[in-house]
């Protein structure tokens, strides 16, 4: 037997017609909330204690790599003192070094972003990593960095054009605790990239690319892996999305 749906009466359209529109709004108000918390996210958390993992010590490759910096901070000195003691691979430095003195703080940073950039793209050397336990579990990081004057001597891949700008913007007196070498995940290129983030003093976060981008808000492009200092490693925890294809071929063009 064919039974015919219960047709609703006018009341009872009019408040189910009530209700959806009310529905509607809100979800109209949750969604531009979010895209406008979103349109204000920082280029980097620094504010993010939760993502922290442990001090920078624990890690063996990048302790030496501190220890090695700490050791060439001499020579970087004295090339800035005397030009004739200065070795030919630190010269430019010594240039920027000076022209950079009395810059304000972001104007240092977009002139030590160009000149690290400037070296151009090398090929990338897939480099070893260890696997560390923690509390939170295995964490996995590169095994080997390369230092200031190390990098000016032959280049390297883009986690150590994030290095030599992190110790150079030490050297012109940033804080360690404004600095982060960022390891992110690139959506588009399916492939791990390093960055630097800065924190200036109005708590504004800046993310410096090796294509001498200076982002103000964090890329979509960019997923956050780890991030550390020479004080201390963050882990961050981001669950990953995907770009629809159409719009990463749009950001290659």
């Amino acid at each position: 037997m064919l039974v015919h749906p219960k047709v609703p009466t006018m009341s009872v359209a009019r408040t189910s017609i009530r209700k959806l529109v009310l529905i509607l709004s809100l979800c109209t108000i949750s969604f531009v909330a979010v895209v406008s918390v979103g349109a204000k996210k920082d280029a980097y958390p620094f504010g993010d204690h939760d993502s922290y993992v442990t001090s920078a010590t624990e890690f063996a490759g990048w302790n030496d790599f501190l220890e090695r910096s700490k050791d060439q901070e001499a020579e970087v000195q004295q090339c800035v003192q005397s030009k004739e003691s200065c070795q030919r691979h630190l010269r430019s430095l010594r240039v920027i070094l000076q022209s950079a003195a009395s810059l304000e703080p972001m104007q240092q940073v977009k002139l030590v972003n160009r000149y690290v950039n400037r070296f151009g793209k090398h090929r990338y050397k897939k480099d070893k990593q260890i696997s560390i336990p923690t509390e939170k579990g295995n964490f996995r990081i590169r095994h080997d960095w390369v230092t200031l004057s190390e990098f000016l001597k032959r280049g390297g891949d883009c986690e150590d054009y994030a290095t030599t700008k992190y110790q150079i913007l030490r050297i012109l007196g940033m804080p360690a605790e404004d600095l982060r070498i960022v390891i992110a995940y690139d959506r588009f290129e399916r492939e791990y990239h390093g960055l630097v983030a800065v924190r200036l003093e109005n708590n504004e976060s800046f993310l410096l690319d090796t294509d001498n981008r200076i982002y103000a808000r964090q890329p979509t492009r960019y997923r956050y892996i780890f991030s550390l200092n020479e004080d201390a490693i963050w882990d961050h925890d981001i669950k990953s999305i995907r770009v629809p294809r159409s719009l990463a071929n749009r950001f290659k063009q």
